[in-house]
């Protein structure tokens, strides 16, 4: 499973909070989970969009790619910094290139870049956080998030007093 993507909305499906950040709608034990996947990791990679919003800094002993359109001096937390790379929205196998080097990559997209690796099956495994007061998954909470799953099935869901965590698979691989 080398490569896995995090994403979190609140039990209305919301995914970012009035700034565009998803700190509004994530929580301690969402915040924990995040730790622990980025434990597991080699390599982050996100897109500049997220990477301002959520205030990137660069990350200890892990590789950060970030994938824009900007130049790399619209980051001035990360510009210059070891361990993070800029690369264009545009190259092609941006995530298995970075897998063959890396072997565990986290992808931390919103919805636009995640929906496009998800309908190419680039994800090995997507873990969907849902926060609030006692959150269940189900498959109208799973429509209201702003994900293309329809290649996804849930394979394991985990459910603690303030979240709900699910796991998905692709349900097969596509042929090359």
């Amino acid at each position: 499973m080398p490569v896995r993507a995090i994403f979190v909305v609140n039990q209305s499906g919301e995914y970012v909070d009035e700034n565009f950040s998803s700190r509004g709608v994530s929580n301690e034990a969402d915040l924990e989970h995040l730790k622990r996947q980025r434990a597991w990791a080699k390599c982050i990679v996100t897109t500049g969009a997220t990477a301002r919003a959520e205030s990137y800094a660069p990350l200890q002993n892990k590789r950060l790619v970030v994938l824009t359109r900007l130049s790399s001096a619209a980051f001035p937390l990360l510009a210059g910094s070891p361990g993070v790379e800029f690369r264009s929205y545009k190259e092609q196998s941006t995530l298995s290139g970075l897998v063959e080097r890396y072997e565990k990559v986290l992808v931390e997209f919103g919805p636009d870049l995640l929906n496009q690796a998800l309908r190419n099956q680039e994800i090995d495994a997507l873990q969907l956080s849902v926060t609030g007061d006692y959150p269940l998954i189900s498959k109208e909470l799973l429509n209201l998030a702003p994900l293309d799953l329809s290649k996804y099935a849930i394979e394991e869901t985990e459910h603690h007093p303030s979240l709900a965590l699910a796991t998905c698979r692709p349900t097969s691989r596509r042929i090359e």
